[in-house]
C-alpha cells in the first residue's frame, strides 16, 4: 500500500513520512483486507496440494477487498483523486499475498524436514498397503506426519514379507500403552468397515487412548478426482464429477500460454543469444537438442531444448544404464559423464528449457503441465501412469515445484493425475509463480 502511496503522488516515501489522514486510510485498507480473507478461509493452514484453494481465496479476496476499497472511496468523493492508488493496490496486493503464502510454505517444508511441528502417527493395517503407506509418508516430512509404525488386528492376517513385518510394532488392542511408549498424536486406519465389529472396536480403543482417529485411504485414484455429494430424496450420494477441461477453460489456458511464451520471448531472447553463443565456443554439434516426445493422448512432436550434453549422448546411453538413479522408467544420473561445462549451468539454472517457449507458441506445449515422456518411457508404463496424457504436456508443473529430480517416478505422476483432476488459470498461476523459486535455488535440478 504504501507503494501504491508512492505512485499515486509519484514520489518516495518512508511510511513514517506520509500524512496521518492517509496512514488512517491505509490502516482502515488493511483491515478491510483481513476481514475479507477470514471470511473466505484464508487463513486456514492447508497442506502442499491444497495450493490451489490458496490460490483461489486469495485472488477472491483481492477481488473482494479492491471492490469494498473503491467503494468506500467513492463515498467519501475520493476516488477521482485516489485511482492510481486503487488501480496500484488492486496490482500489488494479489502479487503480495502471493509471495507471502508461497514464502510462508516453503518455510514450513523447511521447517518439517527439520522435524518442527510434525505429528507422530500410528496406521492401522496389514500387508503391502500398510508398508507401503509407511514409505510414502517416511520420504515425504513435509506432509507434516511421521509414520512411527504399523498396528495389526488380531483377528486379521498381517505380514507377507520382511519388509512389511519391519514396520510392524503391535496390536490394535495395545494401542494406548503403545501410544504412550512412542509419543503418538494421531492414528490412520486404512480399512474401514462399519458393519465390522472389529473396526468399531478401534473407534472405542482410540477414545480410551485420547487420540483422533483418521481414515487414510490407499485408493489414490479415486481421492484424486473431483467428488460431490448429491441429495437422492434424502439418500447422500457421492459422485464423481467430470474432469474435463470445458472449452472456455481450454481458451484461458491457450491465452495464457500465447501471451505468456510471447512476453517470455521477448524478455529472454537476449539471454538466449548469449546462451547459443556459449555453447557453440564450448562443444561441437548443434545449438538446439531436439527430441521426439509424446504429449495430449499420445500424439508426438520434437520438444526443443538448448544442448547440455555432448553431441552422441544417446549413442553411450547404453553403456550408462547401470548408474540409473531414477526410478520407473526415467533415466537420470545425478553427476552424467555426458554433460558439458555449459551444460551442467544450463541444466541447474533450468535455461535449457527457454526454447520450448517456440513449442508453447506452436500449441506443442502449455507453460504449465505434466512433463512431455519419451516414447521408450510411456512404452513401460502401466495402464493408470497413462492418464497422464490426457492433458497438454508443459514447461513447468507440481512435479517441478515439488522436488524435480529429487522425487520418485509414481509421486510424480501422481502430481501430475492431481494438476489434471484440478487444472484452472488460477492454478497455472500459482505454479508459474512457484517455478520462480525452484528455478532460483535450482533445488532438484540435474
Amino acid at each position: 500500500m504504501v507503494i501504491a502511496y508512492d505512485l499515486q503522488f509519484r514520489r518516495a516515501l518512508a511510511p513514517w513520512a506520509i500524512r496521518g489522514e492517509y496512514l488512517a486510510a491505509m490502516a482502515a485498507s488493511l483491515a478491510v483486507l483481513i476481514l475479507c480473507m477470514i471470511s473466505l478461509g484464508g487463513y486456514r493452514i492447508v497442506t502442499r496440494l491444497s495450493f490451489q484453494k490458496q490460490v483461489e481465496t486469495v485472488a477472491r479476496g483481492a477481488f473482494l477487498h479492491t471492490l469494498l476499497v473503491s467503494v468506500g472511496l467513492l463515498g467519501l468523493d475520493m476516488l477521482g483523486g485516489a485511482r492510481r492508488f486503487v488501480l496500484a493496490s488492486a496490482a500489488l496486493v494479489p502479487f503480495a499475498l502471493f509471495l507471502s503464502r508461497i514464502s510462508l510454505h516453503k518455510i514450513r517444508v523447511y521447517l518439517s524436514k527439520r522435524g518442527f511441528g510434525i505429528r507422530r502417527a500410528m496406521v492401522i493395517g496389514s500387508g503391502s498397503s500398510a508398508a507401503a503407506v509407511f514409505k510414502r509418508f517416511s520420504r515425504a516430512p513435509e506432509l507434516e506426519y511421521e509414520i512411527v509404525g504399523v498396528l495389526i488386528d488380531r483377528n486379521n492376517p498381517f505380514a507377507e514379507s520382511e519388509e512389511e513385518t519391519s514396520c510392524i510394532l503391535g496390536c490394535v488392542q495395545d494401542l494406548p500403552s503403545l501410544a504412550r511408549s512412542y509419543d503418538i498424536d494421531i492414528v490412520f486406519a486404512l480399512e474401514w468397515n462399519p458393519n465390522d465389529s472389529n473396526h468399531r472396536n478401534w473407534v472405542s480403543i482410540c477414545k480410551r487412548a485420547h487420540l483422533p482417529l483418521r481414515y487414510l485411504s490407499e485408493h489414490t485414484d479415486l481421492l484424486l478426482q473431483r467428488t460431490g455429494i448429491l441429495d437422492l430424496t434424502g439418500v447422500p450420494l457421492v459422485s464423481v464429477q467430470n474432469s474435463v477441461p470445458t472449452r472456455g477453460r481450454r481458451l484461458a489456458k491457450r491465452s495464457l500460454d500465447l501471451a505468456g511464451a510471447s512476453l517470455l520471448l521477448a524478455i529472454v531472447s537476449p539471454i538466449m543469444l548469449l546462451i547459443a553463443i556459449a555453447i557453440r565456443l564450448d562443444s561441437s554439434g548443434p545449438i538446439i537438442f531436439r527430441q521426439r516426445r509424446l504429449t495430449l493422448d499420445g500424439s508426438s512432436f520434437y520438444m526443443l531444448k538448448f544442448r547440455t550434453m555432448v553431441s552422441n549422448a544417446e549413442d553411450i546411453r547404453n553403456a550408462l544404464e547401470t548408474a540409473n538413479e531414477a526410478s520407473g522408467p526415467l533415466f537420470k544420473i545425478r553427476h552424467d559423464p555426458r554433460i558439458t561445462r555449459v551444460g551442467k549451468i544450463l541444466r541447474k539454472t533450468s535455461l535449457d528449457e527457454l526454447p520450448q517457449l517456440i513449442n508453447v507458441l506452436r500449441g506443442e506445449m502449455s507453460l504449465v503441465g505434466p512433463r512431455p515422456p519419451l516414447p521408450h518411457e510411456v512404452a513401460c508404463y502401466e495402464d493408470w501412469h497413462t492418464r497422464r496424457l490426457q492433458g497438454l504436456q508443459g514447461m513447468t508443473g507440481l512435479w517441478q515445484i515439488s522436488g524435480r529430480s529429487d522425487i520418485d517416478f509414481e509421486k510424480m505422476v501422481l502430481l501430475d493425475l492431481y494438476y489434471l483432476e484440478n487444472q484452472s488459470l488460477l492454478f497455472d498461476l500459482e505454479i508459474l509463480m512457484g517455478t520462480i523459486p525452484t528455478i532460483l535455488f535450482g533445488r532438484g535440478a540435474y
